[in-house]
């Protein structure tokens, strides 16, 4: 299309024995007179089908096409880094707690009367057996209620509720640079295509499937009604305060995609670098746990010899 094809024309260049069915659909469709989502229900996978029918309501076809490939490639990218950089090491550190807690509920009481056979007192190490078994067993159920809440809370109903709450809380930060980093890039994505800030406001509004774009673009467009230059506006919406900076001087120097664009990379790299501090702080816990049980074993295993050099 963008070398000048019509749409009937397009679909007739991409057509073939896979595909053949689907294009004929869609054809069919539209010489009936059919609407969009009509025509295009089941063909496109759901988040870009959702986005496009969005945006083509205020741009042509080949723009919404373009801007919804765009923006479910870089959710696809966005999710695929964070998934690789977090993902592994989280299931290192919890593996790592299970691994500790059964070797504390089976093979630590066998130890114990392994060392008591050999008539040592073994109290403490009992003592500090149950102790150590009982934290471990309480911070799993903690980490446990909060990833039920967390996945009972980003469903699409609650996420803008939970959003608010941390904010309320103050532990909006790193989502913070999140969500903004997300909206500067669906604002930039928007603003290719030459569209007005209101325009583009309008177009975010109608992302149904990402109810905190919806709801940031919302409380944009609402400042901007009261007077509130763009700068001002971006401020009051629960983004990240550079995010205003970088706007402000966005609106002076006429560079508004650059400026976006520089905004976007500099929020990426924080989001990679905080991804590796915690994939570190997650593999080192793991590790260390892992460290401390090895020396407990060498401690207990090496009494009785302790002993015999005492005598």
């Amino acid at each position: 299309m963008q070398s000048g094809f019509s749409f009937s024309q397009t679909l007739a260049l991409l057509e073939n024995q896979d595909n053949h069915q689907a294009i004929q659909n869609v054809q069919k469709g539209l010489e009936q007179g059919n609407t969009a989502e009509d025509c295009f229900a089941g063909i496109l996978p759901k988040a870009i089908q959702a986005n496009t029918l969005a945006f083509l309501r205020f741009v042509s076809l080949e723009k919404a096409l373009q801007l919804a490939l765009h923006l479910e490639e870089y959710d696809q990218q966005t999710r695929r880094h964070f998934f690789k950089s977090l993902i592994g090491p989280f299931f290192l550190f919890v593996g790592s707690l299970i691994g500790i807690q059964l070797f504390f509920l089976f093979c630590f009481p066998i130890l114990i009367n392994l060392m008591a056979s050999f008539e040592l007192e073994m109290r403490g190490w009992e003592a500090f057996r149950k102790i150590f078994y009982l934290g471990i067993c309480i911070f799993l159920v903690i980490l446990l209620m909060i990833s039920s809440l967390t996945l009972y809370m980003i469903r699409p109903k609650r996420i803008v509720l939970a959003y608010l709450l941390l904010c309320r809380m103050h532990l909006e930060k790193p989502f913070c640079l999140f969500l903004s980093t997300q909206f500067a890039v669906y604002f930039n994505e928007c603003a290719k295509s030459g569209n007005s800030t209101q325009l583009i406001l309008q177009m975010l509004q109608q992302l149904k499937q990402k109810p905190l774009i919806v709801f940031l673009a919302y409380h944009v467009e609402q400042s901007l009604l009261q007077g509130n230059p763009v700068e001002e506006a971006m401020s009051h919406a629960y983004l990240d305060s550079s995010l205003r900076r970088f706007m402000q001087i966005a609106v002076h120097s006429s560079s508004l995609k650059a400026m976006l664009d520089s905004y976007i990379t500099q929020n990426e790299e924080k989001g990679k670098q905080l991804c590796r501090i915690w994939s570190r702080r997650l593999t080192t816990a793991a590790y260390a746990g892992i460290g401390i049980l090895i020396i407990l074993i060498y401690e207990i295993l090496f009494l009785p010899l302790s002993i015999l050099g005492q005598v």
